[in-house]
């Protein structure tokens, strides 16, 4: 046993991370000031995003093939590398949308298939470190929300204060710092066992083929997954308008700017409180925890499809951050206990897919909408949406309590 080992892990996820926050709000403004055209990010983000759920696919059999550790180290190097290189060619030459397309890519080959790499990693950490999953997954989702509201804030005040390019260089150091963190995790050989490698021949190639087919029925196969993936989808899809269109859209008509970041903040301060409740509590009441994670949910939307005075939102908000910091920490317990080990990374990359294809598909669909109805109107379209989706996941876990029953760690 080495329980410094789970200290290690969540500062490396934290690290990771809080280097994310920051870099959304620099490369953003990075974008907007070398190119002076407000659809530019849009652009860029659009054309980072295909690519990205493409590499969330074979992500996952890298993570299983590879193995978890390497694959989280390499990952968040191809991070920091991918920035210092946006640096060098800012001081080359000017950065324009392609090269921003260009190295966005790149990054997304390391941050995409690092996340799911480091979920799948906490249950050998776990076992390695004499901790429980639910308490390492419940800490770690708290140092998440932390990352969401202080990277931001911070990165939006060293903008006032630093260079862009100074600002990214602190990107860089906090994937390199994760990087040598997760590197000096010390795992047991058998949580660093690989799949292995078929004949390179005709045969070969279809043998892994099919073993590549019968790894993903098996995970899908799982009514635990099937019923994660749908609320992750549902979430996805009717969450991120809330956030990235509705709700800024509505404090800017109120003008009330100031209401609008504690709105925001309410949010990760919600999802602090839920990781630090499983990681004290533990997930074996699941049922329970489901339960509660989904009226918090439900009460979350009903509230903003209400769109009313800032304490109300913030509310709201706070409440959502709270399911998520429950049912993230829960996702990756089931996993960890469900899922076989050797397509474990598969599993998680899953998920990753999930978000990828959700998020923009519901902004995009909610921005066309707020061209043809109000942003009040369409917020409760996103609430009656959430409506069946609710209804579903109050039924599965009533109909089906095993598929809520807690096991042993894989």
């Amino acid at each position: 046993m080495w329980p410094a080992n789970a200290g290690l892990f969540i500062a490396s996820g934290g690290l990771s991370m809080f280097g994310n926050a920051i870099a959304n709000v620099v490369w953003v403004w990075l974008v907007l000031d070398r190119t002076g055209d407000p659809a530019a990010a849009g652009v860029v983000a659009m054309f980072i995003s295909i690519p990205a759920i493409v590499f969330s696919f074979f992500g996952g059999r890298l993570i299983d093939s590879v193995g978890r550790k390497p694959m989280s180290v390499v990952s968040d190097v191809i991070s920091a590398s991918s920035v210092a290189l946006l640096i060098v060619v800012d001081s080359l030459t000017d950065l324009t949308v392609g090269w921003f397309i260009v190295l966005g890519i790149i990054g997304a080959v390391g941050d995409v298939p690092g996340m799911a790499a480091r979920q799948a990693l906490t249950g050998d950490v776990a076992r390695c470190s004499g901790w429980s999953v639910d308490r390492l997954a419940g800490l770690s989702q708290s140092v998440a929300g932390m990352s969401f509201l202080v990277g931001p804030a911070l990165g939006g005040v060293l903008l006032s204060m630093l260079p862009t390019t100074s600002v990214l260089w602190i990107t860089v150091a906090c994937s390199a710092a994760a990087a040598v963190v997760t590197f000096v995790l010390r795992i047991s050989p058998a949580a660093v066992q690989v799949d292995e490698e078929q004949p390179q021949s005709v045969r070969g190639v279809v043998a892994r083929a099919r073993s590549e087919v019968t790894a993903w029925r098996a995970i899908v196969a799982h009514p635990q997954v099937t019923m994660l993936a749908v609320l992750s989808f549902a979430g996805a899809l009717l969450v991120m308008p809330y956030l990235i269109v509705l709700t800024p859209a509505h404090f800017h008509r109120v003008d009330n700017p100031s209401m609008y970041g504690v709105t925001m903040s309410s949010y990760a301060v919600g999802m602090m409180a839920g990781g630090v409740f499983v990681a004290k509590v533990g997930t074996a009441r699941r049922r329970r925890m489901w339960m509660i994670a989904l009226v918090f949910e439900t009460v979350c939307f009903a509230l903003m499809a209400w769109l009313a005075g800032g304490w109300v939102l913030a509310f709201a908000f706070a409440l959502a951050g709270v399911s998520g910091g429950i049912l993230n920490p829960l996702q990756t317990v089931m996993i960890t206990e469900k899922v076989d080990d050797r397509v474990r990374g598969r599993a998680f990359s899953l998920f990753q897919m999930i978000n990828l294809v959700g998020q923009p598909v519901g902004l995009a669909v909610v921005t066309m909408a707020v061209n043809y109805a109000s942003i009040y109107t369409v917020a409760v379209w996103l609430c009656l949406a959430w409506v069946p989706v609710a209804v579903y996941s109050f039924w599965s876990a009533r109909r089906h309590v095993e598929v809520l029953a807690p096991s042993a760690v894989a």
